[in-house]
């Protein structure tokens, strides 16, 4: 019988409502559509809150001592064993990360180094960013970088408020350096520097064994910093005060100074100008070149023989008969055959009058009159009283005048004019009659005027002239050209011409010349002519036909020619001959001189000569250089285009362009007017022009813009843009496109003034109106601009508006008809002249002129004030001028009161060059010649880090000079022609005030262009540079010189000049010396050195002789000690050239003991010793080649011979075996030849062989073979060859071979600078002004040898904060004190010093602190011992280093560091490893599971693993509170397993490892030996989670403290037990863990009473899942009431029991528990499991279950199994009655009724109703409701169960089976 059933449908009470569910928990259970939901808890903010939900029932009325429970259940996945230490956090005590952290890039020790993580391999690509902090906002200069792994893109990032947005100071691409080094200014407190690319990459990990395997390991991009230098700014003049001032400076002189750089110009806005040049004699000037740098429109030239600013008819005046003419032109009377004063041949009306008068009148009147026959002329008299007195001579008259000798415009006006007609001249007049627009002002630039006479007659021979050929040929014949070419009228060349009558000259100039005329003079002899008719002249550089002919004369009768070259470069002059008169005598021709002058030099550098201009741009030399402007002025800020002022502009940044990408980019200029404005027209007034612009009109702040206007291809200087219609404006925003002017080759936008206007005033409309025909012009200016005033014909000359009185007007347009619009014309204005209606028309003023109008709608842009305005029409392409509308427009200019804006201007005023902004600079007033700047450094500074100036355009010519007052300047640099964009100024002074006084701009950059990116001036980081310092000892610097390499004492040597990288050593011979060789032993040879000899004929030139080293065995050593040179060569001096000196330990060093040269003596080895030969001729013997006998007796070779060999053997030398072999040392070798010989060679035998000494061909000098040398010989061979096979002769008159000598050089040279040691200021590099110290850091103060108690001292003038002392030795002292002090009366502070990495450099052991140092003492208590007792102790350079690092020891932080993390062995990955500390032989681990965590069992996976370890875990992190979980010894390298059956409850687990059995490498020296040090390393840990513990249904007594319940998980994990208090009914059930989750299993508990043992009773408990067993059944011994009263007894689902049901429930440990000790652990165990426990995991496991429930049950009495199945099944087998289904019998028993028939069984329906009848279901083969037939009966011919199984004709009857007919 059911008793009761929960279906959990609509809740949570059986179906028969008796008995009644309570649901408990926050929340409490849900329950829905038959299901019951448990939730062990919430994940809250602060993690999992206990739910603690639960159902019990009300009382059963039941007695229960046989009954059965069941249940579907469905475990949650929460139940499920996890790992609770996945991605939690974790610490080691060895991390892997401490040596690599960020602070340590800070830390002022190079040997660490913070490292980022590493990246991926094979991709650079990394992030990684590492920032400090500097405490407060800091200004730096400098930032420096030592990187290990350099980053290949990295930038640095500053931030100075915290909450600023970080900004960008440096920027780097593609860097590979290991420093790097960048000076860009910035100010900060942050510094971060965030890289995304690395350079390099690293080595993972090395273990010793894959070393030893040879197993290359991954490498892995990574960043690494060893320091980080944020360095105090050293630049002093940064950001301090500046001034700045220009002068434009354009003289006349410029003009003719001959410098094509330079010029004169006229002041902007000058229309016209004279220039004005007196060559002081008049000259015949035959080419003039007049070269502009702004050509002019109009320009004319014009001459005067009289000195310029001289009136012709003065009584200076010498020149009786000069008549000057109106046109400006002389007439000399004498010429025209002395015909009274009609010498001027012009037409009368230009005739003009006298130069001067007659003597009998001698004076000029101002008057005219009939005295000199013309009525048009000036009286001349003895008394001018009657004639208006002298007349006076005006400026005009004074100047040059009448016609030019030639006048230009428009076009014609090139960039270079050359003249190259004949004038004679003095005064010259350059006429500008309009200059040019330069930049939209007129201005004109002359860079040179040159003039040219004829020079000197260059066809003599004095000039190097010669006849290079002549026709007829012949050397006689060409020497005799010579006369014609010698200047001389008495001499002559008379030639007979070819019988073609063809005579050629050619003369040669010996080299190219300019030639400014060539001349031909023929001969007259006797009076009789020797000319030509034909010939012709030719001038080339080359000979040949490429020769031009410059003159062709046919039929000539004179005796002379002569013809303008014009300056025509040329070397050879030709004269060409082809016919002569055959009347001259003999018919031959005679030239008496054909004369070739040269051009003379340019006549306008002569220093004589004066030039004038009218106009100059110029400033007074008084006021120049005194108007200095601010360096926070900017004179084009925006507003100077709306001051109203055209003088002033505003500049767009120089670079202009419309590309964002190239230069400053794109300009904009906009306007905020104070209202909104109706606004009509926009006129741009430019000082240099953009190519087009659009205007934009916005009507509101915040509205967007709208185009208004535009204006493209601008070519004009006003710019005017009609709007779209009036538009009302509140903002103008002016968009500029390219520039159309450069300056200094970039582009250039100005902007005078910007102008808006409206339409509304037209003060045209209406007025009076008349044109030059009298005809009204009223429809110009009436409203209609349909109507039109047309003239009357093209004639008409203009149309003039009366405005009625003076008005004030912006602009005038005017509209034309398009058939109708006038090509040329002028705009005037005038007042009114009194008592006239109309102004005169000589008192109109143009005011603007059109030469090529095209345009209809005219807006002409101009200020005014004028009563009367004119058009005056000049020209027309069409019939007739027309004019639709003529507008005089006024009104307000609104820009004037508005707020300019611009986004980027000419922000280049001199605070640019000092704001620590690289890309900023200043940049002088354009067009200036000459400029000035200045930085106040607001205080006296001391400086010896020197100038650096970083030009943009460099000046060529400038100075640099500084001040403590700004009254006494001193020069610190100067520099003529410069070129170089840096300007480096290593010098060392004292002052407040630095100029650079820059006076010549260089041309390549333009006109006036200079600019500076900065002007720095540095504290020198190293204080002790350019101050005092003093040493108590010195050594002899004479001890040195010279003089030592050649005192033959191996102990003194000879040094150069300290710290040279190359010296010179000079062997003076003191004559000429035939050199045999030389040697020289060397102290500290140098890398590279070579030998030279003087010619002793040419003592000019040096001959070189050999190079010793570098030899690619020993790059980069020293040669050897010893050199000597055995071949010889005929010397007066012999130079050592030292080309690399070596650098020692001790420094760079250089020392020669000494030095020895060999040359021959006068004995004659040869002489009369044996001599054989191979043949000989006649009594020609061989003794005559050694007898002494030089001139008279010769040996020969025998007759036909062309060979020879000749062996002369020298004297016997006695043999010393413990010495060389023996031989005599040959220094000279001579063979005097008697015939020339052909091929020969000379060879010496010594020892065992034969070498060759000699070679040669011929018998060169004085018939004599002559060579040194320095080798010993025992023989000498020559074999010689004849010179002529076919006819041989071999002769030779004497072999001479002398011994060698051997002597110290003579004399050495001194040197320019030589070694000086005795000097303290050798230890300090610098130079300073005013003195010469030392700036090399080879340079040293030396003490004498082996002295001790030495004091060095250095005073830094001041006291300042240190961070580093460093003193650089070069012979180190044994023993050594520094010590320092702010005061020379101390204390004195005593420091510990330590070796650098540099030999001989010691520095401070600890840096980083800084101290406070004026003075520092060096105290040497013994000095250096040198071996050979010569050379002291040496020190190189001191340093004291200013602490100027912001960063050192600063907080510093990273978002990447290098590291094995420990959260890396809980993570996810199969790739990462936790890994120790480089060099860990103890290491832990431990993982924070962040809660309270049930364990049973781990893994742990070593990489590198331990010989022993500690399991520790722990509630509490705390020293005392870890419990030790296992220990054990062993191999542990890879897979730990610890069991599941391992139980303990902890948040902390801790992993102790010991023994480590792994080494590995240093990271950074992998493969070195002795760097290989233990590690440990887990790839993974995983802890093995302990869930459930939670009962599922059970029963228990009504207070819960008595239970049997099923629960999962609470002994061992995913095991099913039934739980109960004090474990009465609990045991294991021996089944395998079971971890199927969301899934519904069926559960059974059968409770049944076997009998009885005393009080208690025994319990026979069977458990079954889904239908079977599940483990054993089991009899338990419980109370004979415990859980089976009536009424005493509760259903409780989802927990142990409702006793259980405690706030604290599973406080740990046990004793904090809120449960009754019957139902949890030991109270007072002090670990856990304690044997004494009453309930294994009563308290340590929550007692509730998550999951879900569904068809809970109980019935009466325990099921057997089979019924159990029938529950899982939900289809019971069998009935509960025997009446449930029919009867029926069967075959074997047909008398007896059974349920089915005995053939069936009985099933009851599935809707499972109690007492509802059952069916039978068959048996196979049988059928029916009772199953009592049988499927064979007929009409059946068989069973079947499908068709196939029966006969044909047969189907298989589904429900029978049957076969049955179809």
């Amino acid at each position: 019988q059911k008793l009761a059933t929960f279906n959990f449908f609509l809740d949570i009470n059986d179906e028969t409502q008796t008995i009644i569910g309570f649901r408990y928990g926050l929340p409490s259970p849900r329950f829905s559509g038959g299901y019951l939901v448990f939730t062990k808890g919430i994940q809250g903010l602060y993690g999992i809150t206990p739910t603690r939900q639960y159902i019990k029932t009300s009382p059963l009325p039941w007695l229960l001592e046989n009954f059965t429970l069941e249940a579907w259940v469905k475990l949650s996945a929460v139940e499920a064993v996890t790992n609770p230490a996945l991605d939690k956090p974790t610490q080691a005590t060895s991390p892997w990360w401490v040596d690599y952290l960020p602070e340590f890039a800070v830390d002022g020790n190079i040997n660490t180094y913070w490292s980022s993580q590493l990246g991926e391999p094979s991709n650079l690509d990394l992030l990684a960013n590492w920032t400090c902090d500097l405490g407060v906002p800091r200004y730096a200069g400098q930032t420096k970088i030592f990187w290990k792994e350099p980053a290949a893109d990295y930038s640095v990032w500053a931030m100075v408020e915290e909450g600023d947005e970080w900004r960008k100071v440096i920027d780097i691409k593609g860097n590979s350096a290991q420093t790097t080094n960048d000076y860009s200014f910035f100010e900060a407190r942050w510094v971060q520097i965030r890289m995304t690319r690395a350079a390099t990459t690293r080595p993972g990990l090395y273990t010793v064994a894959e070393f030893k395997a040879f197993q290359e390991p991954v490498r892995y991009p990574v960043f690494s910093i060893r320091e980080v230098h944020i360095l105090k700014d050293d630049e002093i003049s940064r950001m301090k005060p500046t001034n700045s001032t220009q002068v434009w400076n354009r003289p006349a002189a410029l003009a003719l100074d001959g410098d094509a750089s330079t010029f004169w110009a006229t002041t902007p806005g000058v229309t016209s100008a004279d220039l004005l040049i007196d060559l002081q004699d008049s000259i015949t000037v035959m080419v003039m070149k007049i070269s502009f740098r702004y050509k002019p429109e109009l320009v004319a030239l014009y001459r005067s023989t009289l000195p310029c600013g001289t009136c012709p008819w003065v009584e200076t005046t010498t020149q009786d008969n000069l008549m000057a003419c109106k046109d400006g032109s002389f007439v000399n009377i004498a010429e025209e055959g002395g015909t009274g004063w009609s010498g001027c041949t012009m037409p009368a009306e230009k005739r003009g009058g006298k130069a001067k008068c007659p003597p009998n009148f001698p004076l000029m009147c101002q008057n005219k009159c009939v005295s000199s026959g013309s009525f048009d002329d000036w009286c001349c008299a003895a008394d001018c009283s009657a004639h208006g007195g002298l007349r006076v001579c005006l400026p005009q008259d004074a100047k040059p005048g009448g016609f030019p000798i030639i006048q230009l415009a428009g076009n014609q006006v090139t960039n270079e004019i050359t003249l190259a007609n004949s004038y004679s001249l003095r005064c010259i007049r350059l006429s500008i009659e309009r200059t040019g627009l330069v930049y939209g002002e007129r201005m004109v630039g002359v860079q040179e005027i040159e003039a040219y006479s004829e020079g000197a007659n260059v066809a003599t021979r004095y000039y190097g002239t010669t006849v290079e050929y002549t026709q007829p040929a012949g050397a006689s014949i060409q020497s005799e050209a010579l006369k014609g070419l010698d200047n001389d009228p008495n001499t002559h060349w008379l030639v007979t011409p070819q019988p073609n009558g063809m005579v050629v000259l050619v003369a040669d100039l010996g080299t190219e010349r300019l030639l400014m005329s060539v001349e031909v003079i023929f001969s007259t002899i006797g009076g009789v002519p020797y000319k030509t008719s034909k010939f012709s002249l030719s001038v080339g550089l080359e000979l040949g036909d490429g020769m031009a002919v410059v003159d062709t004369v046919l039929g000539n009768v004179k005796m002379s020619r002569k013809v303008s070259l014009s300056r025509q470069r040329a070397r050879y002059v030709k004269l060409e001959i082809t016919q002569t008169y055959s009347s001259n005598p003999g018919g031959q021709f005679g030239l008496q001189d054909l004369n070739i002058y040269a051009s003379s030099d340019n006549l306008g550098l002569n220093k004589n000569v004066v030039v004038n201009a009218t106009e100059s741009w110029m400033e007074d030399p008084g006021t120049q250089f005194t108007k200095w402007v601010d360096g926070l002025h900017y004179p084009h800020a925006p507003i100077m285009a709306m001051d109203n002022d055209f003088d002033t502009w505003w500049g767009a940044p120089l670079g202009v362009s419309n590309n964002p990408a190239v230069g400053a980019g794109p300009a904009t200029f906009e306007i905020i007017l104070p209202e909104p404005a109706r606004l009509s027209l926009a006129a741009i007034r430019w000082r240099f022009r953009a190519n087009g612009l659009a205007v934009y009109c916005a009507s509101t702040i915040s509205s967007n813009f709208l185009q208004v206007g535009a204006a493209a291809g601008i070519e004009d200087y006003i710019t005017p843009v009609v709007f779209l219609g009036t538009r009302l404006c509140l903002k103008i925003k002016i968009q500029l496109a390219a520039p159309v002017d450069t300056f200094a080759g970039e582009g250039v936008i100005g902007i005078r003034e910007v102008e808006l206007y409206n339409f509304l005033t037209d003060h045209a409309l209406g007025a009076s109106s008349v044109d030059s025909d009298g005809r009204s012009g009223a429809e110009a200016v009436d409203v209609d601009t349909v109507s039109r005033w047309q003239a009357m014909s093209s004639s008409t000359k203009n149309l003039t508006i009366d405005l009625g009185k003076p008005m004030s007007a912006w602009g005038i347009r005017l509209l034309f008809t398009s058939s109708a619009t006038p090509k040329g014309f002028q705009v005037a204005v005038a007042n009114a002249t009194p008592g006239r209606a109309w102004a005169l028309d000589e008192n109109y003023t143009v005011i603007e002129r059109f030469g090529a109008n095209y345009v209809t709608d005219k807006y002409i842009i101009t200020r005014i004030m004028a009563r009367y305005i004119r058009i005056m029409f000049l020209s027309t392409e069409y019939d007739i001028y027309a004019v639709r509308s003529m507008q005089v427009l006024g009104g307000t200019n609104y820009a004037v009161s508005s707020t300019p804006v611009a986004v980027k201007s000419w922000n280049h005023s001199l605070y640019q060059a000092v704001d620590g902004t690289p890309s900023t600079f200043w940049l002088a007033e354009p067009m200036s010649t000459a400029a000035r700047i200045e930085v106040d450094l607001t205080e006296q500074y001391f400086i010896a880090g020197g100038v650096v100036i970083e030009w943009k355009f460099a000046a060529e010519d400038f100075t640099v000079v500084v001040s403590t007052n700004r009254t006494n300047w001193q020069t610190i640099h100067t520099a003529v022609g410069n070129s170089a964009n840096t300007t480096a100024i290593g010098v060392c002074f004292t002052a407040r005030y630095i100029q650079v006084r820059m006076s010549k701009a260089s041309r390549l950059n333009g006109d006036g262009a200079y600019a500076i990116y900065s002007l720095t001036a540095r504290f020198d980081s190293n204080l002790a540079h350019c101050k005092k310092i003093t040493a108590s000892h010195f050594i002899d610097s004479s001890m040195f010189l010279q003089y030592s390499a050649n005192d033959g004492d191996q102990q003194s040597i000879w040094m150069p000049q300290q710290g040279v990288e190359k010296a010179t050593l000079v062997w003076d011979l003191e004559d000429d010396l035939y050199v045999s060789g030389f040697e020289i032993t060397w102290r500290y040879p140098p890398i590279i050195f070579y030998a030279e000899y003087q010619n002793p004929d040419n003592l000019t030139e040096w001959i070189f002789i050999n190079q010793w080293g570098p030899d690619a065995r020993t790059a980069g050593k020293p040669v050897e000690l010893f050199q000597e040179w055995r071949w010889g060569f005929p010397a007066r001096r012999i130079r050592i050239q030292i080309a690399e000196i070596q650098v020692y330990d001790e420094g760079r060093l250089c020392a020669v003991r000494d030095t020895r040269v060999y040359f021959p003596g006068n004995e004659n080895l040869l002489l009369k010793r044996a001599v054989t030969v191979d043949s000989f001729y006649g009594e020609h013997s061989a003794e005559s080649i050694v007898d002494g006998n030089e001139r008279g007796s010769y040996w020969r070779a025998g007759a036909g011979q062309t060979q020879a060999i000749i062996e002369v053997e020298m004297d016997a030398m006695d043999y010393d075996v413990t010495g060389p072999p023996p031989g005599h040392d040959v220094g000279r070798v001579v063979v005097l030849w008697r015939y020339e010989p052909g091929d020969f060679f000379i060879e010496m035998f010594y020892d065992t062989e034969w070498f060759t000494a000699y070679e040669g061909r011929g018998w060169g000098f004085a018939s004599k073979t002559d060579f040194s040398l320095n080798f010993p010989a025992m023989k000498i061979r020559l074999t010689v060859f004849a010179k002529d096979f076919a006819n041989p002769l071999i002769g030779i008159l004497q072999m001479k071979a002398f011994m060698t000598k051997s002597k110290l050089v003579p004399s050495m040279e001194p040197q320019a600078i030589p070694w000086n040691g005795s000097r303290a200021e050798q230890m300090i590099d610098t130079v300073r002004v005013g003195s010469t110290t030392d700036s090399n850091l080879g340079s040293y103060w030396m003490s004498p040898h082996a002295t001790d108690f030495m004091e060095i001292l250095l005073d830094l003038f001041a006291v300042y904060r240190a961070v580093d002392l460093e003193v650089y030795f070069g012979f180190r002292p044994q023993v050594i004190e520094i010590e320092f002090s702010t005061s020379m009366a101390g204390p004195w502070n005593t420091t510990s010093v330590t070796s650098r990495d540099l030999a001989g450099l010691v520095g401070l052991k600890d840096v980083g602190a800084s101290f406070a140092i004026r003075f520092l003492r060096i105290r040497i208590t013994k000095g250096f011992r040198d071996g050979e007792e010569l050379l002291g102790a040496s020190v190189r350079d001191v340093a004291v280093y200013l602490f100027r690092n912001w960063a050192r020891g600063v907080n510093a932080t990273s978002d990447s560091i290098w590291d094995y993390k420990s959260a890396w062995a809980v993570d996810s990955s199969n790739q990462t490893k936790w890994v120790s500390r480089y060099d860990t032989t103890v290491a832990e681990l431990t993982v924070d599971l962040e809660r309270a965590v049930n364990v049973a069992g781990m893994n742990i996976r070593f990489l590198w693993g331990c010989g022993f370890y500690r399991l520790w875990y722990a509630m509490n992190y705390t020293a005392d509170g870890w419990t030790l979980g296992k220990e054990d010894s062993g191999v542990f390298d890879g897979l730990v397993e610890l069991p599941t059956t391992m139980h303990f409850k902890a948040r902390y687990i801790k992993i102790e490892m010991r023994q480590p059995l792994v080494k590995i490498y240093h990271p950074d020296t992998p493969g070195e030996p002795k760097t290989d040090k233990p590690v440990f390393s887990l790839s993974s840990l995983e802890v093995k989670t302990h869930p459930g513990g939670g009962g599922v249904f059970g029963i228990e007594s009504l207070d819960g403290l008595q239970y049997t319940t099923l629960a999962y998980g609470l002994r061992e994990p995913g095991q099913w037990v039934i739980a109960s208090e004090d474990e009465i009914m609990t045991r294991d059930l021996g089944e395998p863990a079971d971890f199927e989750f969301e899934v519904w299993t069926h559960w059974v508990m059968t409770f049944q009473t076997v009998g009885a043992e005393g009080l208690n009773r025994l319990t026979q408990v069977n458990m079954y899942k889904n239908g079977q067993p599940y483990g054993p059944s089991q009899t338990m011994s419980q109370p004979i009431a415990r859980l089976s009263l009536p009424n005493q007894t509760r259903l409780v689902f989802g927990a142990r029991s409702s006793a259980h049901d405690k706030p604290n429930a599973n406080a740990w440990p046990p004793i904090q528990s809120g449960l009754d000790p019957n139902l949890k652990e030991y109270t007072y165990a002090e670990s856990w499991p304690d044997p004494r426990d009453l309930v294994k995991h009563g308290a340590s496991h929550s007692a509730h279950f998550e999951g879900m429930l569904r068809r809970v049950g109980i019935i009466k009495n325990a099921l057997s199994p089979e019924e159990v199945r029938g529950l899982y099944l939900d289809l019971e087998l069998g009935c509960h009655c025997y009446d449930a289904c029919p009867t029926g019998s069967n075959r074997h028993h047909p008398d007896v009724p059974v349920p089915c028939s005995g053939q069936g069984i009985c099933r009851r329906y599935p809707d499972g109703k109690p007492f509802q009848p059952g069916y039978c279901q068959c048996l196979p083969g049988f059928f029916g409701d009772k199953c009592e037939n049988h499927c064979s009966l007929p009409p059946s011919v068989g069973c079947c169960e499908a068709n196939d199984d029966c006969p044909p004709s047969f189907r298989c009857d589904a429900a029978t089976k049957r076969c049955l007919a179809r």
